[in-house]
């Protein structure tokens, strides 16, 4: 009996290794899959402002990934503060276009936006329940 449930408990290990290093791999690869799985991750944990989300960005895009060389990602920063919008975001786009085209930049973009769209989402509707409580309670939230 308990051979059995250890033979499971083992194959499903395996399973869970085998999928986790699946996952690596992919995010590694410059396919859609693992450009969205790369910006994802940075659209989730990137706070601290533009200049600290760039670092994260380059972190991942020059040493982790090897997508870019520092020259290629110093010429992909100047240009995302040149034009409107947000450094990180306009970089990301610019990775993502130059690595699989426009397809690789919508995902890129949409993959980094995400994480905090949702997010304000989730803020927005709460607070839109907040402001239905009656005066008395809502004085306490305030």
């Amino acid at each position: 009996m308990f051979e059995n449930a250890r033979a499971r408990g083992h194959k499903l290990g395996n399973r869970v290794r085998y999928g986790h290093k699946r996952l690596k791999r992919l995010s590694r690869e410059a396919t859609l899959g693992g450009i969205f799985l790369s910006f994802l991750k940075i659209g989730c944990t990137g706070f601290g402002g533009g200049l600290a989300v760039i670092a994260q960005i380059r972190t991942l895009a020059v040493y982790k990934r090897r997508w870019f060389t520092d020259h290629e990602f110093a010429e992909a920063f100047a240009l995302a503060q040149s034009l409107p919008g947000t450094n990180a975001g306009n970089a990301v786009a610019y990775i993502g276009l130059r690595l699989r085209g426009w397809r690789g930049a919508a995902v890129a973009l949409a993959a980094f936006i995400l994480p905090s769209m949702l997010m304000m989402i989730v803020l927005s509707d709460f607070d839109r329940h907040l402001r239905n409580l009656p005066p008395a309670i809502k004085s306490f939230t305030d």
